[in-house]
């Protein structure tokens, strides 16, 4: 596979990922809707009126129509936390790491900059600003809003163990997350996750269990806690909450609302966890995507693969890189080395795929044999 067959596969696989995590947001705010709040499809109900003149009361049936406000409330509050994130995420990643803009007087630090002038011009962007983070640990991540925006912070550390060739490789892949929009993608992808996390909390916490009774009153769901099982399925879920009488809500079989029920309980337990996987499954394939297109930019896939060789052989963590942006860095700060461990807990939970994948892919690219 070469450079742009795996930037085009490395696209799709992202595309797909973030659908899938859309979808599974939609579907715990309508379960909160509907399982929560007590809404029902096209429910109807009779409602009375007294008329003085007559002495009289006279009843109507009144439908009541779906209206999503959970999902709208859950949606509008994403939007104001990936906003937020969007406008004043580079300025918090930058000072939670006490980095500090590269100074040209320093010999090292001056290659770094002329460095990331060199790779902006090749990747047709504006010239990022160069940061340094003090610590020994190598490592590197890029930030910003946009193209227009943006930052590449290396370690110190980073910059004693590297030749230029090296420099311009790890330069390479960040100025890679800037030109595909990385940074952009993970900082909404982080804003979703805590949205998914605020939905879990309010399902779970005590504050829920109004509408939960509200909704066994009308039939719509069976009497069952979070940790419970369904029980007198037949006539909670097709009497009195449908109009009908032949189903449950929106006509639907009562087997089918009990199943329904039974997933999205599950599914709000495991919510943080769950959204957890699949922002970590996102983040794996843009750091493939990186790798292909630094590979690209520099025209020098070898320079990138003695970078991440001597990368990977540090021992230490990135102590002033904290976990709530590892997905940003160039490898896991945390020092962590689930990535490189086999078995499905490890390739779901990694922030990065493993390090010796991402050296043979680029070698395969370079035409270079594996153990080479």
């Amino acid at each position: 596979m070469n450079i742009y067959e795996q930037q085009e596969e490395n696209k799709k696989n992202t595309v797909i990922l973030l659908v899938i995590f859309v979808c599974f947001f939609l579907f715990l705010g309508l379960g909160f809707d509907f399982f929560i709040l007590g809404w029902n499809v096209n429910q109807t109900q009779l409602k009375s009126t007294y008329d003085p003149v007559t002495a009289t009361y006279s009843a109507k049936v009144v439908e009541q129509h779906f209206v999503p406000f959970g999902t709208i409330i859950a949606l509008i509050v994403g939007c104001i936390a990936s906003f937020s994130g969007y406008r004043n995420g580079k300025r918090l990643v930058l000072a939670s790491t006490g980095a500090y803009p590269a100074n040209p007087d320093d010999p090292q630090e001056k290659i770094f900059i002329n460095i990331v002038e060199e790779i902006a011009i090749a990747a047709g962007l504006p010239k990022p600003v160069a940061y340094i983070v003090p610590d020994p640990d190598p490592n590197a991540f890029a930030t910003g809003v946009d193209q227009d925006d943006s930052v590449i912070a290396v370690t110190r550390g980073l910059l004693d163990v590297m030749n230029r060739e090296e420099l311009a490789g790890v330069v390479a892949h960040e100025m890679s997350h800037i030109r595909n929009y990385d940074v952009r993608l993970m900082t909404t992808l982080t804003a979703l996750v805590g949205a998914v996390n605020l939905i879990s909390g309010l399902v779970t916490g005590g504050g829920s269990r109004r509408g939960y009774y509200r909704n066994r009153r009308r039939g719509n769901i069976p009497a069952v806690g979070l940790a419970g099982m369904p029980g007198g399925l037949g006539s909670r879920f097709g009497g009195a909450g449908s109009a009908s009488g032949r189903g449950g809500a929106a006509g639907m079989p009562p087997y089918v609302m009990a199943i329904l029920f039974v997933i999205w309980i599950i599914m709000i337990i495991l919510a943080p966890m769950l959204s957890t996987i699949l922002t970590m499954s996102v983040s794996r394939q843009r750091e493939y995507l990186a790798d292909a297109t630094a590979a690209e930019l520099t025209r020098n896939p070898k320079g990138l693969i003695s970078a991440l060789e001597k990368i990977y052989s540090a021992t230490g963590p990135t102590t002033s890189i904290g976990k709530g942006i590892a997905h940003l860095c160039i490898i896991d700060p945390r020092g962590s080395y689930m990535e490189e461990r086999s078995g499905a807990a490890s390739d779901l939970m990694a922030t990065h795929p493993p390090m010796q994948k991402r050296i043979l892919a680029l070698k395969a690219m370079a035409y270079q044999h594996p153990g080479a």
